[in-house]
């Protein structure tokens, strides 16, 4: 849960100013670079959004009933580090 467009979406306007004062300046292929990793950007952050993560927390309440909430909390004492 710690990747999305939630966290994105206050330094998104600070990102993309630079980039439109500079559009002028960049050549073609770099042009061409900067679209397709803005394409690439946003098939990866699709299945992140489209994602249901509640789905997750009912299979883990049918599985293990009221015990289920334990199991996917952290606990330093379950730790491997």
């Amino acid at each position: 849960m710690g990747c999305g467009p939630r966290l994105m979406l206050v330094v998104r306007p600070y990102l993309i100013l630079p980039v439109g004062f500079l559009w002028g300046a960049f050549e073609k292929e770099i042009k061409i670079l900067l679209i397709a990793a803005l394409v690439l950007g946003i098939v990866v952050q699709i299945p992140s959004v489209t994602v249901n993560i509640f789905r997750y927390y009912y299979k883990m309440s049918q599985q293990f009933g009221s015990g289920g909430h334990d199991k996917f909390l952290f606990f330093h004492c379950n730790n491997r580090l």
